[in-house]
């Protein structure tokens, strides 16, 4: 019977031996082939820096308690300004985008086309234009170097040739003003070189 049991159990080492060596073969083969076909036959580079864009704000953006005036009188209203720093190491796309802030439920919203906007960039000549013209509200866009920045002028007012349905409406009852409130957004991304 001893007899028996031996060779049961070098039967059984040589299954066990035979399984694990086929196990090997198959992880290792399987890894070779996995290492083999991921493996790329051009140079791939990825570089990454820092975007950093920093947009400090001014002033609340707003108008209320206002009438109509002209341009020149507009120009003359208090400016909104802002500046975008790009503290960074790499280039930058960006988008200013000019959206509406939240008023209070007893308020009416001026209507883009009663209103006219300016924005002054730098040192460059000011864009003087109803603010219904800008698409999508976007009020600058473009690419800031690292180490840049942008310095902004923004006053809006109520257009000259403006009705009393642009500046005021009804509203339970009672004749009310129209306000405008915004706020910037900005989308950026790093240049791609």
């Amino acid at each position: 019977m001893e007899k028996e049991n031996k060779n049961f159990m070098e039967k059984n080492k040589k299954q066990v031996i035979a399984i694990a060596l086929a196990l090997v073969l198959l992880v290792g083969g399987s890894y070779a082939w996995l290492t083999t076909t991921l493996k790329g036959t051009k140079k791939v580079r990825i570089e990454a820096g820092t975007l950093s864009l920093v947009l400090n704000e001014g002033n609340e953006i707003n108008v209320e308690d206002s009438l109509p005036m002209t341009d020149i009188d507009g120009l003359k209203t208090d400016a909104y300004t802002f500046t975008l720093q790009n503290n960074g190491n790499v280039t930058s796309n960006y988008t200013i985008y000019l959206d509406d802030a939240s008023i209070d439920s007893a308020d009416v919203r001026f209507d883009d086309s009663a209103l006219k906007y300016s924005l002054k960039k730098n040192e460059g000549a000011s864009t003087t234009a109803l603010l219904s013209t800008l698409n999508q509200r976007v009020l600058d866009s473009g690419t800031i170097e690292a180490g840049t920045t942008n310095t902004y002028s923004l006053n809006l007012w109520i257009k000259d040739e403006a009705t009393n349905d642009d500046v005021q409406t009804t509203k339970d009852g009672q004749t009310v003003g129209k306000v405008f409130a915004g706020k910037l957004r900005i989308e950026a991304s790093q240049v791609k070189e």
